[in-house]
């Protein structure tokens, strides 16, 4: 027996925030309050009309789908690119540590990891003293600016 299916896209803004992120878990009071349209479901299906207890059943789900916010974790402003790299490197020598278990591997990411926690260092400091010389450049321009 065939079916035939149709689409629609509607267009417009979607009613949910931009970029959000759609729980795998449903709301089950939402499912349980459309009982009704569950029975309307059926009996489509039941009289052949296959397509619309699709459509019903498509808009319940839609429905009890819970949408939660964006992650917006951010890196600190401090993290670079290099920081980036040398994390990837100690955390490889890490891995390779853990499954080695050499008194070598584990030498190798002890200097790697000791590496990567002075460049941190180095880039916090960096960071707070070019954020320490715009402050002083823009109080050098108002006076005032420092007391805001």
């Amino acid at each position: 027996m065939p079916v035939a299916t149709t689409f629609t896209l509607q267009k417009g803004s979607p009613t949910y925030p931009r970029n959000p992120k759609i729980s795998r878990k449903l709301d089950t009071q939402r499912i349980e309050q459309s009982h009704t349209q569950i029975k309307e479901a059926e009996q489509e299906i039941q009289t052949g009309h296959i397509d619309r207890a699709v459509n019903k059943l498509e808009h319940i789900i839609t429905n009890a789908t819970r949408i939660t916010k964006p992650n917006e974790r951010k890196a600190k402003p401090w993290f670079n690119r290099n920081s980036y790299q040398a994390r990837q490197l100690a955390l490889h020598k890490l891995h390779s540590a853990l499954t080695s278990r050499s008194e070598e591997t584990l030498k190798e990411y002890a200097n790697e990891r000791r590496k990567y926690k002075t460049l941190i260092r180095e880039s916090k400091r960096e960071y707070y003293e070019e954020k320490a010389r715009e402050i002083i450049e823009e109080s050098e321009n108002d006076p005032f600016r420092v007391l805001k």
